[in-house]
């Protein structure tokens, strides 16, 4: 685990930094990093203010990269690389540049997803959650294969401890599918699709969340259910 140190001062909205993105040219053309124009636009205008951010696989996460910081930011992925890029980002850069859209308190961790939960405690009313799992290989349109992949059964667990928390705000990213449908939809947790430009072409993102939209979140493909926290379950 690596700590970088907290900057008190900044912004809690979450909102898109205003100025430079956070660039890391060794993960590049990262698979699925939310990079693309418009991708992490819509997925950020999705998610409501916060003071802690969690991202348990972090990739090239183009959310943490272009989000206006959080309080406290904790970010996670299973693979050593990842995480050895990012660090060495922040080493080589300065820190207590909010104006820049820095992450000034950021703590990484190289552990599997269900390691990192069980680090904090991430159950919080004032805690998001963004989850961006490998998406289940039978909804991808490439034969493209993470270091470290999830089958259909580790979507069940992921899905299955996702529903276990009841205060915390999440959402979680995926190509729809009948498996996320059924556990999430059928725990009325509200989704958004939008049309997201990919190597292969244009494909259809939808995005997972278990709070109520947004106030002018947009209702186009947007399935709204009441969300009721009590029947969610394990």
């Amino acid at each position: 685990m690596v700590h970088i140190p907290e900057n008190k001062d900044k912004d809690q909205n979450a909102k898109i930094t205003p100025t430079m993105p956070i660039k890391i040219p060794e993960l590049e053309g990262y698979f699925g990093g939310k990079g693309g124009s418009g991708v992490y636009q819509n997925i950020i205008n999705l998610i409501p203010p916060h003071k802690r951010f969690a991202v348990p696989f972090l990739g090239h996460c183009g959310i943490t990269r272009n989000i206006l910081p959080a309080t406290t930011t904790l970010v996670n992925d299973i693979d050593p690389a990842v995480i050895r890029h990012w660090t060495d980002y922040y080493n080589s850069n300065p820190f207590g540049r909010n104006k820049n859209g820095t992450l000034d308190d950021m703590w990484f961790h190289n552990l599997h997803w269900e390691v990192f939960l069980t680090y904090y405690k991430f159950d919080q009313s004032d805690s998001f959650i963004y989850w961006d799992p490998p998406y289940p290989k039978k909804t991808r349109k490439s034969n493209h294969q993470y270091t470290f992949e999830m089958t259909d059964d580790d979507h069940v667990t992921l899905l299955s401890r996702l529903l276990g928390f009841k205060k915390a705000m999440q959402a979680i990213s995926t190509y729809d599918n009948p498996l996320y449908q059924e556990m999430l939809g059928g725990a009325g947790w509200n989704k958004k699709s939008f049309q997201a430009r990919t190597r292969q072409g244009v494909a259809t993102e939808t995005v997972y969340f278990n709070y109520p939209p947004l106030h002018g979140c947009t209702t186009t493909n947007i399935s709204v259910t009441t969300i009721k926290r009590g029947n969610i379950s394990n």
